[in-house]
């Protein structure tokens, strides 16, 4: 817990001899990338061997460019979440709930888009009240329909006024 509060996208690997324990690992949310029980020295090697492999590969991948995240907090668990991942933001009317839309799964939790959208400035825009879509995966917008289509293929509203602004941009 104390190397999360340091480091919330740290890689922790648990080598122990006590199996008994793995699942405290997911009790107290720590996202431990592997649990290695002692006594197979081989095994042991072999796993770790690919844990360092995998934590390489993800180190050297995120050097291709500086990588923002935008971090999710739902109950007691946090997410780092890369913002090039995110599709779009969609609020739930009054009951404050909005869901996150990425390329592989939808997180919902209670907030509201204003404090998002002045997080995440530039790189994302209000097509409408109930969304806040990622501009860099915007694939079309449909004048007529009213619709911003995203590269993979789903839709927000676009309101009159933020097509206004998309026809109009703000001189720099």
């Amino acid at each position: 817990a104390e190397i999360r509060k340091r480091d919330p996208r740290g890689y922790i690997l648990f080598i122990t001899g006590h199996e008994e324990l793995a699942f405290q690992t997911f009790r107290y949310r720590l996202e431990a990338m592997d649990y290695i029980v002692k006594g197979d020295e081989e095994l042991l090697e072999t796993r770790l061997q690919s844990c360092l492999s995998a934590i390489r590969q993800r180190m050297q991948d995120e050097k291709v460019g500086p990588r923002k995240y935008y971090t999710l907090k739902i109950f007691d668990s946090i997410r780092h979440i890369p913002q090039d991942s995110i599709l779009y933001f969609e609020a739930h009317g009054k009951q404050h709930r909005v869901s996150l839309h990425t390329d592989n799964e939808s997180l919902e939790f209670f907030g509201s888009l204003q404090p998002i959208e002045e997080e995440l400035q530039s790189g994302f825009f209000r097509s409408h009240s109930a969304y806040l879509v990622n501009r860099s995966r915007v694939a079309a917008i449909h004048l007529k329909e009213h619709l911003v289509e995203l590269d993979n293929g789903d839709t927000c509203l676009l309101s009159r006024s933020a097509q206004k602004a998309l026809q109009n941009p703000p001189h720099q």
